[in-house]
């Protein structure tokens, strides 16, 4: 019986690694309060995808407009046009600052409690610890509800990065 126990842990932690794509040694660096090496990378290069996306999606809100509208343009439609493709552009921006300052610092927190996976409408899957809420960065199926886990996360843009049952360090 106990064999199976330790067997069933060991899986859930592969499993909590495979789902945070990181390695143990990844781990270790969020417990000493740091990003892991593979970590850093993958928000700095997240930042940058953020970036080209909002440029690709500010392109194609133009690109709609100049080929749907009809011509002459009107000054509302280049107004309307202009504004999208601005917040779709800034909020490409603000990511990718956010991605590349939490990678640069480099550094990790910890709150640790029991945890709920809630879905918020439209706005995806959230992670509650205790009075904090976090964007949830995996599938809201690898979180036993009402468990204790550490969640380590970033200050800069409140991303977290890991999560581990409380009972593994």
């Amino acid at each position: 019986m106990r064999a199976a126990r330790t067997n069933q842990s060991v899986d859930y932690r592969d499993e909590l690694l495979r789902a945070f794509h990181m390695r143990a040694e990844d781990l270790d660096a969020n417990r000493a309060g740091r990003l892991g090496d593979r970590q850093a990378r993958r928000l700095s290069r997240g930042g940058t995808c953020a970036l080209l996306l909002g440029i690709a999606m500010a392109t194609a809100v133009v690109a709609i407009v100049v080929l749907v509208a009809e011509r002459p343009l009107e000054p509302v439609q280049v107004v309307l046009a202009a504004l999208l493709a601005g917040a779709v552009l800034a909020v490409g921006a603000v990511m990718f600052h956010r991605g590349r300052a939490a990678a640069r610092r480099s550094t990790v927190l910890r709150v640790t409690g029991p945890t709920f996976a809630r879905m918020r409408g439209r706005a995806g899957w959230y992670l509650i610890v205790g009075q904090r809420s976090f964007r949830l960065p995996i599938r809201f199926w690898h979180v036993k509800n009402g468990e204790t886990y550490h969640v380590y996360f970033t200050p800069i843009g409140n991303l977290i990065v890991a999560m581990e049952p409380a009972g593994w360090a």
